[in-house]
């Protein structure tokens, strides 16, 4: 006979389950209360309290609880070799706890030799894959993507996923911007109100041009036979004004001469941010200069003698009078 846990009357257990006698009984139930019965252990047959709503195949007794534990206790860990249960003993516990990413991923992509697993020599190997993800993460500037290519690993945009769980960090949306940039895998959006085009040159390698100004510079340096690449050349700089590091896509490249030409108007060019690219650019090696409106060069060797005030000024300069006033700047004509 079974006992109703509403009126605890016994009863044949006929209705439903066989926890209530009646369905007056079972709609009148306590809902948060939670209900218990007797049930036998599956292991030592042992007569235990179990809840409702647990199966009688994982009912198990206290003491065999306990044994289990102890039965993990004596279990060494498949990464450092060490015994104990849950890692309590492991030297590197957070290391521990990643043995599915050492076996899926790090062996498998990432050359972690698997033949120290079971030995403090896991951690040293773990240690060794990770520099060497750090290097080429942080050192030789790899993207997620390039960094898939080289290791052959399928999505590279995951390998996010394995450097998190690795613990390093990785660069936010503006840094990763820059230096795609700055590897030439993206290129600055334009001023669509501007003529634009492609340009065949002389010697027949094609050009990219974002205004008029531009593709009349490639006509004249294709009638003198010159050699020229347009944004092939990015350079990191510091602004001054926004205090922050940029990435210049430099308008045209003269290999020959070693020289960066940067073809600007008057209303687009800005004398503080162009003195910031040319510090850049001579650091590098480079000859730079701006052509300005068609006709004129600039070289800008005297900003960096201006003070801070006749510097601030230039932010608003737009004649040419005003530039020949503050003498910033060396004119060359061009034949």
């Amino acid at each position: 006979m079974l006992k109703c846990l509403t009126c605890l009357k016994e009863h044949d257990g006929s209705y439903g389950s066989g926890i209530y006698c009646s369905r007056a009984c079972a709609n009148t139930r306590r809902h948060t209360a939670k209900a218990y019965t007797t049930a036998r252990c599956v292991q030592c047959n042992k007569e235990v309290s179990a809840s409702i709503h647990t199966s009688p195949q994982y009912v198990k007794c206290n003491d065999c609880i306990r044994a289990k534990q102890h039965l993990k206790s004596t279990h060494a860990c498949p990464v450092c070799g060490e015994v104990g249960y849950r890692h309590n003993n492991c030297p590197r516990p957070q290391v521990c706890r990643q043995r599915q990413t050492i076996r899926n991923s790090l062996i498998v992509y990432f050359g972690f030799d698997q033949s120290v697993l079971g030995s403090l020599a896991a951690y040293k190997e773990y240690d060794r894959v990770k520099d060497a993800l750090f290097v080429d993460y942080w050192d030789d500037n790899m993207t997620l993507l390039s960094m898939g290519e080289k290791y052959n690993y399928p999505q590279g945009s995951n390998i996010e996923k394995i450097l998190t769980r690795l613990g390093m960090s990785y660069r936010n949306r503006s840094d990763a911007a820059k230096l795609s940039t700055l590897l030439s895998r993206s290129s600055p959006k334009g001023n669509y109100r501007h003529k634009r085009g492609m340009h065949a040159g002389w010697d027949g390698t094609q050009h990219f041009f974002r205004s008029s100004y531009e593709e009349d510079l490639m006509y004249d340096m294709d009638e003198c036979m010159i050699q020229y690449g347009t944004e092939t050349v990015r350079i990191a700089y510091w602004d001054s004004v926004l205090c922050t590091d940029r990435i210049a896509v430099v308008d045209f490249h003269l290999p020959e001469y070693n020289v960066l030409v940067e073809v600007k108007s008057e209303y687009t060019l800005n004398h503080i941010n162009m003195h910031d690219k040319f510090i850049s650019y001579r650091k590098q090696g480079y000859t730079p200069y701006v052509l300005l409106e068609k006709e004129r060069v600039l070289d800008y060797n005297a900003i960096a003698f201006l003070s801070s005030q006749e510097s601030s000024k230039l932010l608003t300069l737009n004649s040419e009078t005003d530039v020949k006033r503050f003498d910033s700047s060396r004119e060359v004509h061009i034949c």
